[in-house]
């Protein structure tokens, strides 16, 4: 019997774009440090995380309260701190790429770090001031694993933000997926329309509840000198999205059972 294969987004990008760095990465398990701009986005990651985990467990407690939500957010000071020493661990964890590109604008490798290490920081800040006192969670972090009867891959994926909102055009409060980017620049308009992660983690809240979220939505942090600019895009995808997403997936196992 042939073993199930776990399917990821980030895999099916692989299968899809560069073999060899799936094959690499996935079967030779051969990982080079991450960039700056990786880590920058994950130490924004993991402020948000830790943000909107609190609101969560205050919430269980106190309701979706300003209390809860509001009372419990980190000063910007803090937020900034939190996220640079996020951004410090990862590297003194796992060492850093720093491209040529980065480099040169910057001057040299270490002006590089230096550099994004203060947009760091206004980020964290910006994110504190400008989502987390609108957001209302309900999960936060989510890991999803669906393993459909029909299908001969398990469907993967790890959820930054569920959070509830009001419907613009009904008023109802409704439940939306969110995926956090944080760009080295302003994002193109059609990005969510493009975003084939969205799709995917509608497909896994989807298998998790027995319903589809109302919606799914890029939520970009970009930051431009000192100050920090929020885009938010959202789609709805539709069951033909889904389908599609496991048509991609299945060729993308049968890829790999080939050989890549």
């Amino acid at each position: 019997m042939v073993a199930r294969e776990r399917m990821s987004h980030s895999k099916l990008w692989e299968i899809e774009n560069c073999g060899e760095s799936f094959r690499r990465k996935y079967l030779e398990n051969d990982r080079t440090p991450g960039t700056l701009a990786m880590f920058q986005g994950s130490a924004i990651d993991a402020l948000a995380n830790s943000i909107h985990t609190n609101q969560l467990d205050a919430k269980a407690e106190l309701g979706p309260t300003p209390e809860a939500l509001i009372g419990t957010l980190p000063t910007a000071s803090e937020a900034a701190e939190f996220a640079v020493a996020a951004f410090e661990a990862r590297i003194q964890e796992e060492g850093v790429t720093v491209t040529k590109e980065d480099a040169d604008d910057a001057g040299s490798e270490a002006a590089a770090v230096g550099h994004t290490k203060d947009h760091v920081a206004v980020l964290g800040a910006g994110y504190n001031r400008l989502v987390a006192p609108k957001v209302n969670p309900l999960a936060v972090q989510r890991k999803i694993e669906a393993s459909p009867s029909a299908l001969s891959f398990d469907v993967v994926g790890v959820l930054d933000l569920v959070e509830e909102v009001e419907d613009a055009e009904t008023g109802a409060t409704v439940e939306r997926v969110i995926d956090l980017k944080v760009p080295k620049r302003r994002p193109r308009k059609d990005a969510a329309k493009k975003s084939s992660q969205l799709v995917l983690y509608s497909l896994l809240r989807a298998a998790e509840t027995g319903r589809m979220p109302h919606s799914a939505a890029l939520r970009h942090v970009v930051t431009t000198s000192r100050f920090v600019e929020i885009d938010t895009q959202e789609v709805k995808p539709t069951v033909a999205d889904l389908r599609a997403m496991l048509e991609r997936m299945e060729a993308g196992v049968q890829a790999i059972r080939a050989g890549v």
